[in-house]
């Protein structure tokens, strides 16, 4: 692991000029049990066997389950900066070939999680990072300060994991109304999970009326993923996502959703490695 910090501390003191930043992507939802950690993570994980330098920011204040998913560790948190002895990259932790992981809060020390206003300037001191990768995804949870914080670090995109009840409809129709408010400038995507297309795109006609007509905003349809009672299954037991996804064909829909958010481009020029080998993620 030592080996493996000190490789990605050269690499992230190399110029950064050198390196193009993709897009910068916070998941979050109206309300919790959304699925949108799990979005995040399949999210990361298939931009990364696409070949991509891919950051995964666990920016759940109240310490993210993103490492649990993973099987990896889970870091230091972002407290650990407060003294001084630890800059940013300390806080990185590798997880497979292009995808590396930081959790925003600490397991060890969960009183002394920093508050609203200090998370947001700690954030903003990590997104010095974002350059060093082409893709950023950030699970920012569903509580409406977090979503704002990890968007007011530097996001390209707002995407909102949504179920297709009422209660789902008008708990996003929420935090888009107050995202709209406080960053202006970030497009919104909208991600329909444990759904079909057909029944994605009906819940999207109602969230887009009742937006426009009520917010004067726009938002965008950037897909569905389908409701897989084996996924969930593995990961109840304990499996890792990568495992879990091994055996489920959601992954291809995430694969569509990751062209949807932050296309990746011309995937000729890339020697993509296979993080599994079924189910369409070859």
């Amino acid at each position: 692991m030592t080996g493996q910090i000190d490789a990605l501390r050269r690499f992230l003191g190399r110029n950064a000029a050198a390196r193009p930043r993709r897009a910068v992507v916070v998941v979050g939802s109206g309300k919790g049990g959304s699925g949108a950690s799990t979005v995040a993570a399949l999210l990361a994980l298939v931009s990364a066997a696409e070949g991509l330098r891919v950051l995964l920011v666990d920016a759940v204040p109240d310490f993210g389950a993103l490492h649990l998913l993973l099987g990896a560790e889970p870091g230091p948190g972002l407290g650990a900066l407060r003294g001084g002895d630890l800059e940013p990259e300390d806080l990185l932790v590798p997880v497979a070939d292009g995808l590396t992981l930081l959790t925003c809060a600490s397991a060890d020390e969960p009183g002394a999680a920093p508050g609203d206003v200090e998370r947001r300037a700690l954030l903003r001191r990590i997104a010095g990072l974002y350059d060093a990768f082409e893709l950023v995804v950030v699970d920012g949870g569903s509580r409406r300060d977090a979503v704002l914080a990890a968007c007011d670090a530097g996001a390209a995109r707002l995407a909102l994991v949504c179920g297709t009840d009422r209660i789902a409809l008008a708990a996003t129709h929420a935090i888009v109304k107050v995202a709209a408010a406080a960053a202006q400038a970030i497009p919104v995507s909208i991600l329909f999970n444990r759904a079909g297309d057909a029944e994605a795109e009906a819940a999207f006609d109602v969230l887009r009326d009742g937006v426009g007509r009520f917010l004067g905003r726009t938002v965008g349809l950037a897909g569905s993923v389908p409701d897989d009672a084996g996924f969930r299954h593995a990961i109840e037991t304990g499996l890792t996502i990568q495992a879990a996804a091994a055996r489920s064909a959601i992954a291809g829909a995430v694969r569509d959703l990751a062209e949807r958010i932050a296309p990746i481009g011309s995937h000729a020029e890339r020697a993509a490695p296979a993080l599994v080998t079924t189910h369409g993620w070859a």
